[in-house]
């Protein structure tokens, strides 16, 4: 399942390992992640320009996986289908789309309640995780991922995934994307007890990165996860997706891609008030009532 030789298609420079500047804890995990850290002007590049968009230099970039590496919602939606369907249950589209950040277990509890179904939140969850990871194998990067991850890992920038979804989904979709020793840390829904909006598993990734909340900035594409970020102390930067509607993120920052967040072009698009002004509140935005969750 792992990569030792992960690199990204998209990047042309040469890539070499270098790990000096991570925290020990880290160089454990990520001994055999290639870096373009010999390359000095794409290091010097990709750090001016998160400076000037973000209006600070973060030490960690820490990625929700869920629309935000990869546009995973669709099959999150038809394996959770198969589990509902073989209980005679369905859920609305409106519905899916309010099962954004949270934890499995979460999730199903609410599924439960809302279908008056009698198995239990960890069977109902085993069972999605099984009809989800054959299909995976459809999934490919959202755009600029690659990119993105190639260039933060050159400028030295420690990375890290917190997705409220099971380990076993978080590492299949890492292992389908080419991106499984991409990233110093990795935590998951399984890893805390209370997934997004509690902080716990942005707190936890922060603590394995070895960085304090305030230097990490979190890329997050649901209301609860921003809602995490800022209960954690982190500054983040909303992607907007087809999934979740530009004005439950309008609190924080909003871009449209990932790719617009390293382009030439950002400074037009996204300026660092949002994200300065987020790192001053620490406080999440409201976003309604409870939902229950997306993986």
């Amino acid at each position: 399942m792992h990569n030792p030789g992960w690199a990204p298609k998209c990047c042309a420079h040469r890539i070499v390992s270098s790990t000096s500047s991570r925290p020990a804890s880290s160089r454990r995990i990520q001994d055999s992640v290639p870096t373009n850290a010999d390359d000095p002007v794409a290091r010097f590049d990709t750090r001016a320009r998160l400076a000037s968009v973000l209006g600070f230099m973060p030490a960690a970039v820490i990625f929700d996986m869920d629309g935000v590496l990869a546009e995973t919602e669709p099959i999150n939606e038809r394996a959770s289908a198969a589990v509902l369907a073989r209980r005679g249950a369905s859920l609305t589209e409106v519905e899916y789309r309010a099962l954004a950040g949270q934890s499995n277990d979460v999730s199903w509890a609410w599924i439960i309640d809302r279908c008056g179904l009698t198995d239990s939140a960890a069977i109902l969850g085993q069972e999605y995780v099984r009809e989800l990871i054959p299909l995976l194998t459809e999934l490919v990067p959202s755009p600029g991922v690659l990119e993105m991850v190639a260039r933060l890992r050159a400028s030295g920038i420690l990375l890290a995934v917190g997705s409220s979804s099971p380990r076993a989904a978080v590492d299949a979709v890492l292992d389908v994307l080419s991106l499984t020793h991409a990233f110093d840390a990795v935590v998951t829904g399984d890893d805390v007890t209370h997934g997004k909006p509690s902080p716990d598993i942005f707190r936890l990734a922060s603590e394995q990165l070895g960085v304090g909340p305030g230097e990490c900035l979190v890329i997050e594409d649901s209301p609860s996860g921003l809602d995490a970020a800022a209960r954690a102390g982190m500054p983040a930067v909303a992607v907007e997706t087809r999934y979740i509607p530009r004005e439950a993120l309008s609190a924080n920052r909003v871009i449209d891609s990932l790719e617009w967040l390293l382009g030439d072009n950002i400074a037009d698009r996204v300026t660092g008030e949002g994200v300065r002004a987020q790192r001053s509140r620490g406080r999440p935005h409201s976003a309604g009532p409870p939902n229950a969750p997306r993986q």
